[in-house]
């Protein structure tokens, strides 16, 4: 059995740390990992879905006794390990050099199709 108090306090930490690693935003947890997506690994996908559920039980005496202390702690310690990894700094580069790719790719694309029409149409 785990302690409430203790079990809220590392909610809240889990909550601070994936909005600031991950720049995801909502409510509460359960928003947060929804808004993370896919941006998370499987494996912390099922963690979090773990905690999730530990946390609706988490109002309920009855059910809150069914939940299993050692498993809640190696989600959360699967949770710290993924997010000590995650750079925000080198995600937002990652990010910016996607969408530059991109847009170069799509320039080109254009900038191609604009010469096979000029010299379809023998203008060059």
């Amino acid at each position: 059995m785990i302690d409430q108090a203790v079990f809220d306090a590392r909610v809240s930490r889990l909550e601070d740390a994936l909005h600031k690693k991950c720049g995801v935003g909502g409510r509460d947890l359960r928003a947060k990992l929804r808004r993370a997506g896919r941006r998370l690994p499987k494996r912390v996908q099922k963690a979090g879905r773990m905690l999730t559920e530990a946390q609706a039980r988490r109002g309920i005496p009855k059910l809150w006794l069914q939940v299993d202390g050692e498993e809640t702690d190696r989600a959360f310690d699967t949770f710290d390990r993924h997010l000590e990894t995650v750079n925000p700094v080198e995600r937002r580069k990652g990010l910016a050099l996607a969408l530059t790719g991109t847009i170069v790719f799509n320039l080109l694309l254009v900038l191609g199709f604009l010469i096979f029409v000029l010299k379809w149409q023998d203008l060059i």
